[in-house]
């Protein structure tokens, strides 16, 4: 459908389809992030599809995007959970856990743009449940130790945010550089 099964996507992850918390919101969710992770490529974000589209089809893809998501209504996150995973004995990741409304809007959203996009299944895919599991990265850390005193810590001072998602970025970088905006799809 759509034509998109002669796109291809390009791994690793230099290019990628972002929820991004709107940039006047990212207060102390971005000022926790820059105080815990040494390398920020992106801003304060929920990685949807990852890895995406070679560069020089990101255009067409977009297109493709803008078409398929016409009529998919914007939808609400709430930032106010914490989560976490731990990756073994000296790796653990701080997560914010985001209450979405309706709460099955990434499910659908990412299942829209898997009809055109199905070789881009990689976030479903690595998942140990096979389902996404969607995350706000706050602090990568050494130990899962270190972990529950940071999460204790920030879990007495948050302020909630919330924002509606109206918007994707297809998001590029080259080598070590940060992401940039190529394309913005809007939804409904």
């Amino acid at each position: 459908p759509g034509g998109a099964g002669r796109i291809k996507k390009r791994k690793p992850s230099h290019s990628v389809i972002n929820i991004v918390v709107p940039r006047e919101r990212w207060g102390a969710l971005h000022a926790e992030r820059c105080a815990s992770l040494a390398d920020q490529r992106c801003g304060p974000h929920i990685s949807l599809v990852d890895p995406f589209v070679i560069p020089e089809q990101q255009a067409d893809a977009a297109a493709i995007l803008t078409r398929a998501l016409a009529d998919f209504p914007p939808f609400k996150i709430r930032l106010a959970r914490f989560g976490h995973f731990v990756h073994g004995k000296r790796s653990a990741t701080l997560f914010l856990d985001p209450d979405i409304e309706p709460p099955d809007a990434l499910d659908r959203l990412l299942a829209r743009i898997a009809v055109d996009f199905p070789q881009c299944d990689d976030t479903v895919r690595k998942s140990k449940t096979g389902k996404f599991v969607p995350h706000f990265t706050i602090a990568k850390l050494g130990s899962e130790a270190q972990l529950l005193r940071e999460r204790a810590r920030l879990e007495r001072s948050w302020a909630p945010i919330e924002f509606t998602v109206q918007e994707l970025y297809v998001l590029h970088r080259s080598g070590g550089d940060p992401f940039a905006v190529r394309h913005v799809v809007p939804l409904g």
